[in-house]
């Protein structure tokens, strides 16, 4: 693509034990250093890979949370490339919701999405999160952008990923987009953001691999 064209390769980390369960036993990660099942990076590693690959991506960007940073460098091994940890691609700190229930901190994830200024007890608020990533994802699309044979490409959380388009594009996240986080974007799927203008002006997100459960 030209120079104010891109694309950003993005997987969602693979699962962990906390995903697992279904709708009464899943748990809010958090910033939890919870780490990805091994099961699922055999199962899901490779297809991240070789969709990287597909892409010519030349080295990884991760967040440097256990889940987040042990899918980067199972997929960095796989392709033969360097690996890069960031603390600023760490997803939203939800303080003490971590480790709790999904369908309990539901609701209060939602709260604190729709009042987005307010802090989560022992976390941080959604817009401190938004902005700390925003500010880090488009670091990443101008890089693509600008190095069209030097592409990285990002392994990212949930909240992050139900947030792309209004990271690029500005908007609110609205607290609904939680609802259909996992359907459209399951753990271990990989998105191609796919980014025109310079500043972006049209921003598509396409799902490589819908069908996964």
């Amino acid at each position: 693509m030209s120079a104010q064209g891109a694309i950003l390769p993005i997987a969602r980390h693979v699962a962990t034990a906390y995903n697992q369960g279904g709708p009464q036993k899943e748990r809010s990660r958090g910033h939890s250093n919870v780490p990805a099942d091994p099961a699922q990076l055999e199962a899901r590693g490779p297809e991240i890979a070789a969709e990287f690959q597909r892409q010519g991506v030349t080295r990884i960007i991760s967040s440097d949370l256990p889940r987040a940073a042990d899918t980067a460098k199972f997929v960095g091994e796989q392709m033969g490339v360097p690996v890069e940890l960031s603390r600023r691609l760490r997803t939203w700190d939800t303080g003490e919701m971590a480790g709790k229930l999904e369908k309990e901190t539901l609701p209060l994830r939602k709260k604190y999405i729709r009042f987005s200024d307010t802090q989560p007890k022992g976390g941080e608020e959604f817009d401190a999160f938004f902005d700390r990533f925003s500010t880090e994802l488009n670091k990443w699309v101008r890089h693509n952008q600008g190095h069209p044979d030097d592409p990285v490409g990002l392994i990212l959380h949930g909240h992050e990923v139900m947030s792309l388009e209004q990271a690029i594009s500005g908007g609110e996240v609205k607290p609904a987009q939680l609802d259909t986080l996992d359907e459209l974007y399951p753990p271990g799927s990989v998105i191609l953001l796919r980014i025109n203008g310079d500043p972006p002006q049209h921003v598509k997100i396409e799902r490589v691999h819908p069908e996964l459960p």
